[in-house]
């Protein structure tokens, strides 16, 4: 078992609360139920463009999807990129200042058996359990959207 120093679980605690942080951020400026169906839209017409890309469709036919693709695509792009705005010059803010200010500059981490910069603790940290949240909550999502999808649907 390794030694747990006070400084570690300051940074655990600071990265906990900035990945909790960064995701509620994600989950509120994403718009999780537009993202799904313009995925949903991008599957059907990406389909559709297969289809007849195969078969005998004129050009015009098929850049007229594919300019509907290209609309797609962005919107679902803004959609996912606008937490980003937010989330990175916070990120930047605690890496160049926060952290810093609280921590001493040598201050060295041993995090199992590895000895890291607390910087690099907080950056590790904080990833895995950004990814690891993330993660966790995209797969109930995506659970949650597939039941609400088929009733959506049938009710059109």
């Amino acid at each position: 078992m390794f030694p747990i120093s006070p400084i570690l679980i300051g940074l655990i605690c600071f990265a906990i609360a900035y990945s909790i942080f960064s995701v509620m951020m994600q989950r509120r400026l994403a718009n999780m139920p537009r993202v799904s169906e313009l995925q949903r839209n991008m599957k059907t017409k990406m389909d559709e463009y297969k289809t007849k890309a195969k078969g005998s469709a004129s050009n015009d036919e098929l850049s007229k999807i594919q300019s509907e693709l290209g609309a797609i695509s962005s919107e679902l792009m803004k959609h996912q990129l606008k937490p980003m705005l937010v989330i990175f010059p916070v990120f930047i803010v605690v890496f160049y200042f926060f952290l810093p200010a609280i921590f001493p500059p040598q201050t060295a981490v041993t995090l199992f058996s590895y000895p890291l910069s607390y910087r690099s603790t907080f950056v590790v940290v904080a990833a895995v359990l950004g990814i690891a949240l993330s993660s966790t909550l995209m797969l109930r999502d995506r659970r949650k959207y597939k039941k609400t999808a088929p009733a959506a649907s049938s009710n059109a």
